[in-house]
């Protein structure tokens, strides 16, 4: 496997739509009825995207569920093969 460092979903949220939409985070989250701390952990990488988040986002930015989560499982994917030299040993 390549020697990369995988890309957050956070990072996703934030320079693809976040940013784009100039959405400030504090309204992004009330409008998800969740934290400003919950919204800054995710998209700082501290934090993973949940089914509920997934669902909220999705429903606040018109994508699918599954787009977030197909990115939350690939991130976690990379990051244990990469922190257990790939076959989780």
């Amino acid at each position: 496997m390549a020697d990369f460092t995988p890309i957050h979903p956070g990072e996703v949220l934030l320079k693809d739509f976040i940013e784009p939409l100039e959405v400030s985070h504090d309204k992004l989250a009330a409008d998800l009825c969740t934290s400003e701390q919950h919204m800054g952990e995710i998209i700082t990488g501290n934090r993973s995207i949940t089914v509920e988040t997934a669902m909220r986002l999705a429903s606040f930015f018109g994508t699918s569920p599954q787009f977030w989560l197909n990115m939350q499982h690939q991130y976690d994917l990379v990051v244990f093969q990469k922190n257990n030299g790939g076959n989780g040993c």
